[in-house]
């Protein structure tokens, strides 16, 4: 929890970590409530990039920010809280509760190329590679995405 009531001023909790390579997902609860300022939840990586989850609504209520992030699994990540308050004279009162750093699992196969068949190159239904300057056995072939019949 962070009470601030006077002057202008960004409170940060920081923690360097390094992450294998793969996509991660940054919560935390937050709350916030009073006049100006901010709970900023963000990471930044060693080569510089900066994300930063969108802002909350103020409110006197428990709120989670979430911010997906990938790791390269070289730089390291440094994960910041700020608790920012920029107007004289009021009071703000920020908390993070509950931070959570998830690793996701791959639900689809990413940047997949698949090689180039040759125009002399036969394939039979089991996906056998035959070439077209060979003799090959009676059956049905694909060549060049099209059905043959020999």
């Amino acid at each position: 929890w962070v009470r601030q009531n006077w002057g202008t001023s960004t409170l940060t909790l920081s923690q360097e970590i390094r992450l294998p390579a793969g996509n991660y997902v940054l919560t935390a609860d937050v709350w916030k409530s009073g006049l100006g300022g901010d709970a900023i939840l963000s990471v930044v990586s060693e080569t510089g990039t900066t994300l930063t989850a969108p802002s909350l609504e103020n409110k006197e209520a428990w709120q989670q920010a979430v911010l997906p992030f990938v790791s390269d699994g070289e730089a390291s990540t440094t994960v910041l809280l700020s608790a920012m308050h920029n107007s004289n004279g009021s009071e703000k009162i920020i908390g993070f509760d509950n931070i959570v750093l998830t690793l996701q699992e791959p639900d689809a196969i990413e940047g997949m190329t698949l090689p180039q068949a040759s125009d002399d190159e036969l394939f039979d239904l089991q996906g056998r590679r035959f070439s077209a300057k060979t003799a090959v056995p009676h059956g049905i072939y694909i060549q060049n995405g099209k059905k043959y019949v020999k």
